[in-house]
């Protein structure tokens, strides 16, 4: 090991060993939080977690601390990260979102039921001895940081395709149309849906037909109808003549693909019935013989049970 590598294991051993006495990190904490957080956060419920989330290819100049404490009657975080460099880390508040957004998702993990994600609340210890003049924020990393901001803090746009009307996706042919198959892929019969935009398809088909080759596929796939025959037909009518014999093919490959796996869902379906069938009798089998006081291993030898599942039926 290196000098510099064994002086900064000392210096992560240091803080981690001092920030993990309760006086401590809680006088640190009362020192250094703002005071709208110190406001909100039950200091007396502080508890040092031992997840970590810097990269190991970072290298030895970070150290990252987590804490759960409380935020008036919810469940929280504080995070710090000891930031030991004799120059600040540019890209500190994008690694910090990072940080901040893998906490939320173990939580969530921890608690399937929860609806909410819980306060996080994240804090740069610097040692270096340059001027810190990263950027603070997200938002200032980028060459569009008023624009950045209001992307970061805004919500996000919501597009609710069952909400735009059928005559709207109409107006834009290349867009719209796809729009508008993937609202209706799951009507009862697709097919009446596809007259609907015949016109479309037909424009399209013209124009580009691997776009009606993927409708065709998604279609085929996904939607229901009363004959698959016709809705082939009616790719079929939509694009140049000199087409027709490749939506033909592909329309066929599709239905032969679907029949095939069909038949392979039907055939697992059976094996495990058969399979299912082949236990039960087993388990019939082992009880009798358990009853007349066979031994539990030639038993389990005779009916492939385990010793385990055997002992569960003497109960």
């Amino acid at each position: 090991m290196t000098a510099n590598k064994s002086q900064q294991k000392i210096h992560d051993s240091f803080i981690k060993q001092m920030m993990s006495d309760p006086k401590v990190s809680r006088e640190f904490l009362k020192v250094h939080l703002p005071v709208n957080i110190k406001e909100n956060v039950d200091l007396n419920t502080l508890q040092p977690q031992k997840e970590s989330f810097i990269e190991k290819t970072l290298g030895i100049n970070y150290v990252d601390l987590l804490f759960k404490v409380n935020f008036g009657d919810e469940e929280g975080y504080i995070y710090i990260i000891l930031e030991q460099q004799s120059q600040p880390d540019w890209t500190m508040a994008l690694r910090l979102h990072k940080y901040v957004i893998q906490i939320y998702s173990n939580h969530m993990e921890r608690h399937p039921e929860a609806k909410r994600i819980p306060i996080v609340y994240p804090l740069v210890f610097y040692t270096g001895k340059a001027r810190y003049n990263a950027p603070l924020t997200l938002w200032e990393l980028s060459e569009k940081p008023d624009l950045a901001k209001l992307l970061l803090i805004e919500p996000f746009r919501l597009i609710e395709l069952h909400k735009i009307e059928d005559d709207e996706l109409r107006k834009h042919l290349w867009s719209g149309t796809m729009a508008f198959i993937m609202k209706h892929i799951f009507a009862r019969d697709i097919l009446p849906s596809l007259e609907a935009i015949a016109s479309l398809l037909k424009e399209i088909g013209d124009r580009d037909f691997i776009y009606i080759e993927k409708i065709l596929w998604y279609v085929l796939e996904k939607a229901e109808s009363s004959s698959v025959e016709k809705v082939i037909d009616f790719f079929k009518e939509i694009v140049p003549k000199e087409k027709r014999g490749e939506i033909m093919t592909l329309g066929e490959q599709l239905i032969e693909k679907g029949r095939a796996e069909a038949l392979k869902t039907v055939n697992q379906i059976a094996l495990e019935k058969l399979q299912e069938g082949e236990k039960n009798k087993a388990i019939t089998v082992a009880k009798k013989m358990l009853a007349e006081g066979f031994d539990i291993n030639k038993v389990a030898k005779i009916t492939d049970l385990s010793v385990d599942e055997l002992k569960a039926l003497l109960h």
